[in-house]
């Protein structure tokens, strides 16, 4: 299979999260709204209000959980043509490839894909078969004689499993477009915050380190 260089992928590695939570990161990568303007992302144009503007047909298609009374994400995707939600995890391939298969690819067409991530507990983030192999590093053992004895089965190889599942499904996805569109003008991932998995710290506000 054709490696990132092949498929010619720019990587960016000097970029930070608007915040660290999923819901204040995404409404102020997704909106107008960010922490320098004060705007109220409820009131700022977002990205699925500028593409329907400018003539581009929406879809949203998420494998995150829906509750539409604690998620203003889901307000948010609720205003593409399509949102389309799925569990369990591992079904964002097939179902991009089945929204490929009913758009018009003459028409300009905008899809988000919202991925589960990488957060705690890690190891409900891949499929349960989804396993691969992780050589030992000396600073696992090194927290394993730091009376953190779970921390290396526990967290930190289902964490990294989760980073693999995710680059796994980005290459899924590029087959999948490679096999249904002629011509895709930008392929854009991006991580809504990051993980302190090695301090302990999750991904916490009041924990927060760089």
């Amino acid at each position: 299979s054709a490696n990132a260089t092949d498929l010619g992928w720019l990587f960016f590695q000097n970029a930070y999260a608007s915040y660290c939570h999923t819901v204040p990161s995404l409404l102020m990568a997704l909106t107008s709204a960010n922490q320098y303007n004060k705007t109220n992302d409820f009131e700022a144009p977002s990205i699925i209000d500028v593409f329907k503007v400018a003539g581009f047909k929406t879809y949203w298609l998420s494998e995150q959980g829906v509750s539409w009374t604690d998620n203003p994400l889901n307000a948010l995707a609720s205003e593409s043509d399509k949102f389309s939600f799925v569990r369990p995890v591992g079904r964002i391939p097939a179902l991009l490839d089945e929204t490929l298969a009913s758009i018009d690819p003459k028409q300009n067409n905008l899809i988000v894909v919202h991925l589960i991530g990488s957060h705690a507990p890690y190891a409900a983030r891949i499929p349960t078969k989804y396993q691969p192999d992780f050589l030992q590093q000396k600073h696992d053992l090194a927290y394993l004689n730091k009376g953190r004895p779970s921390f290396v089965t526990d967290e930190l190889n289902p964490y990294d499993a989760s980073i693999h599942y995710t680059d796994w499904t980005l290459s899924e996805i590029a087959r999948v477009l490679q096999g249904r569109i002629s011509e895709t003008n930008a392929f854009i991932y991006v991580s809504d915050h990051g993980e302190d998995v090695l301090g302990g710290k999750a991904h916490m506000a009041s924990l927060f380190t760089y």
